[in-house]
């Protein structure tokens, strides 16, 4: 069974998303964007047996092992 990488994916306009995705769906995802194929959609299959379409051309940045990130106070 693959391992889950968790990711941030970001998009023009600023927005980003935070996914648990499978490693091989990661390699594909970011063999998509690094080939070029930037006026396509792509499928992302989440670990979670979720998908959701990316517009390969809206996408500025992928973070790998991204954790969540809060603003504010935490518990001392």
């Amino acid at each position: 069974m693959a391992k889950d990488i968790s990711v941030e994916i970001g998009f023009s306009g600023g927005v980003s998303t935070s996914a648990s995705i499978p490693e091989d769906q990661y390699e594909a995802f970011t063999k998509a964007l690094t080939d070029g194929q930037k006026d396509q959609w792509f499928t992302v299959k989440a670990g979670d047996g979720g998908e959701f379409l990316v517009d390969l051309s809206s996408v500025v940045f992928i973070r790998s092992g991204a954790r969540n990130r809060s603003i504010g106070f935490s518990h001392a």
